[in-house]
């Protein structure tokens, strides 16, 4: 029995994750219609260690379109010709996707352009468009 680490203090039970092999899609001839090399992962968030249960109702928010049932989140991967390596990918892929939506978001401020610079961004337009102006005056004559 092993953990995997996701953060410092979050991790999953090997036990917990369950690995499902299936006919990958695509080009590969008959090698594709006869071995199961597509792997599709699945965990539920409720046994994801470590995490209090706001994060827990923010992972279910932020994965809501990976998840397939209430709780279920599911990850696939059809990269690789063998199902030993679409493991190793699928697992990758679900460590990276529950660290990016247990990150918490900056809250953005908003900044303020100072007078000075908004004047002189005013005065060049005006001069350019006095240019272009004189330009088109030229011609009518």
């Amino acid at each position: 029995m092993g953990f995997i680490a996701i953060t410092a203090i979050c991790h999953i039970d090997d036990n917990d994750l369950q690995f499902k092999a299936i006919r990958s899609s695509g080009p590969g001839g008959q090698h594709v219609n006869k071995v199961s090399s597509k792997v599709l992962l699945s965990i539920n968030i409720n046994d994801i260690q470590g995490i209090t249960d706001y994060k827990k109702e923010m992972l279910k928010e932020r994965l809501k379109n990976q998840l397939v049932q209430n709780d279920i989140l599911q990850v696939s991967s059809q990269k690789h010709r063998s199902q030993f390596a679409n493991r190793r990918d699928a697992l990758e892929k679900l460590i990276a996707l529950i660290k990016n939506a247990l990150t918490e978001k900056k809250i953005r401020r908003r900044t303020f352009v100072p007078g000075q610079v908004n004047e002189k961004r005013l005065k060049e337009k005006k001069a350019r468009s006095q240019i272009k102006r004189l330009r088109n005056s030229n011609f009518e004559d």
